[in-house]
């Protein structure tokens, strides 16, 4: 009898053994959500394992009941570890706060503690004893808390299992298959979870469960093998459109790509399978700039070239990280964007500039671009502070003028402004501004300011102007706001044409003028 006990001893202690071997393997993983509750998942089926086969191999009753008690420390936390992995495993994990994480365990550690006190109350096991009848296994008379703490365990399993089912196909067909996976490896010892409490087994007394746990350690291993259960975890479903345009790819914190949609294979000219579960270094070879990026800090951008079929295109890629509501890093998403348009567009716009630099530098009138906003600022000061006429508040303080004409900010001038002032480069002429105005050239230039504060965005007039060697020349001003700038003044176009000739010869007809109407006086005075 005591031989065949053994022998069946042997197998939860295989399975606790297995179990430890998977916990090794995922210890490496428990930064990752799911990957943590897996872990404690399968510590706890352990240990059930473990305490289980030895109450089979002691003979005593309080050994039995020692074992009995111990194997609670694993049995009370397979169905909370198991629901919290399906939470996670659905893109939900957000809601697991702390607090609904302490309440959802409250049940397991009330359990818990019933099994350490049971001598005390008997609310866990009314009675226990050694069957008599075969094979010497531990039975028992379920007191309420046994049965709260197991239809509370068959909620939890139910809870995890829909969730996983529900997403099982909603997302890629690698993702349906590791949830089919996670669903059979809990199912099964639950299966037999349920025979032993019902007494519906092939043995009386003889709880399978950790025996089923060895065919759900199988399921794990197929898993983690098959599908990298502790790897690949689709924490971005909920967060990644699968149907955009951008290229996106879902990193883990161990630099295995998670997700990936449908226009990041594209990218890669690749298929889901060949993708998700690798190394990102691996998955990235033809791609160095995405490569890269892998081990780049947040907020980091490239661009590359690459082609997507036969088609050549320019993108761009941004990589950052994505953390719980606990400052947990959670995973690491890696955007990429068409850019090949708009850097068509941006290369238009530069020729389009260089077209129009070279007309402004080209030009046989002088031309100057300035910035009036300060200006405009100032007048605006002046009518917050109740001048409500500008004309008559600058004809009867002229410095306010002159103070206009200094926050005038010349942003470029072309080389015919250059030869009408006499200067021999930029610099020598924005540097002399104050020696080009004479007293005529303010009273226009307050005009100009005028009629810019009214709103209007032409202007036209004659003004006097001087050169760097102090000779005065008349210029016909026309002034207009360009396009755009109509709020702020920030880019206004005045053109100066040299009209000192056509001045030159009025005067001259003036003063003839006269002298034939002198001459005329004359001779009307002799007769």
């Amino acid at each position: 009898m005591w031989s065949d006990v053994r022998f069946i001893a042997a197998i939860p202690f295989a399975s606790a053994v297995v179990a430890a071997v998977l916990c090794g393997y995922l210890w490496p993983k428990r930064r990752n959500p799911i990957g943590r509750w897996v872990l404690c998942l399968i510590a706890a089926c352990g240990v059930w394992s473990f305490f289980y086969g030895l109450e089979l191999i002691v003979p005593q009753l309080q050994a039995k009941v020692f074992a009995a008690q111990f194997q609670y420390v694993g049995i009370v936390f397979v169905a909370p570890s198991w629901c919290f992995a399906a939470v996670y495993a659905s893109g939900l994990g957000r809601y697991l706060s702390g607090k609904r994480l302490a309440a959802l365990s409250a049940i397991p550690v009330l359990t818990l503690i019933a099994a350490f006190t049971n001598s005390y109350h008997g609310m866990l096991w009314r009675d226990i004893w050694i069957s008599t009848d075969g094979l010497p296994f531990l039975r028992f008379h379920y007191g309420w808390v046994f049965w709260l703490n197991n239809q509370y365990a068959w909620a939890l399993l139910l809870c995890g299992t829909i969730l996983l089912l529900r997403n099982a196909f909603a997302g890629q067909s690698l993702y349906r298959g590791q949830r089919v996976f996670m669903v059979l490896t809990i199912l099964v010892p639950w299966v037999a979870n349920a025979a032993y409490v019902l007494d519906a087994g092939p043995i009386s007394g003889l709880d399978l469960t950790p025996f089923a746990f060895v065919v759900s350690a199988l399921f794990l291993v197929l898993s983690v093998v098959r599908y990298r259960l502790s790897e690949v975890v689709p924490v971005a479903r909920e967060f990644v459109l699968e149907h955009i345009d951008d290229c996106m790819f879902v990193l883990d914190m161990d630099g295995k790509v998670i997700d990936v949609n449908h226009a990041g294979l594209a990218i890669l000219g690749a298929d889901a399978r060949s993708v998700v579960g690798y190394p990102a270094n691996a998955v990235f070879a033809q791609v160095p700039a995405l490569k890269r990026l892998t081990v780049c800090s947040d907020g980091i951008t490239a661009r590359f070239r690459q082609a997507v079929g036969d088609v050549p295109a320019m993108y761009a890629a941004h990589v950052t990280s994505v953390k719980t509501n606990y400052g947990m890093p959670l995973c690491r998403i890696i955007t990429c964007w068409n850019i090949t348009s708009e850097i068509a567009a941006a290369a238009s716009l530069r020729e389009r500039e260089a077209r129009y630099k070279d007309l402004f530098e080209e030009s046989p009138i002088a031309l100057w671009q300035e910035d009036f906003s300060e200006v405009r600022q100032f007048v605006e000061r002046l009518r917050a502070s109740g001048v409500t006429d500008i004309e008559r508040h600058f004809v009867g303080r002229p410095e306010a003028v002159v103070e206009c004409a200094r926050l005038v900010k010349v942003l470029d001038v072309n080389r015919a402004a250059l030869v009408q002032h006499g200067a021999s480069d930029k610099k020598e002429l924005l540097d002399s501004l104050p020696a080009l105005f004479t007293e005529q050239t303010l009273l226009v230039f307050r005009d100009e300011v005028v009629a810019l504060s009214e709103g209007k965005t032409v202007f036209s007039a004659e003004s006097e102007r001087k050169s760097l060697t102090g000779k005065v020349f008349w210029v016909a001003v026309n002034v207009r706001v360009l396009p755009g700038h109509e709020d702020t003044l920030g880019c206004v176009l005045v053109s100066n044409i040299d009209i000192t000739k056509r001045k030159v010869a009025e005067d001259d007809l003036m003063r003839l003028g006269l002298q034939v109407r002198g001459l005329r006086g004359g001779k009307q005075t002799e007769n």
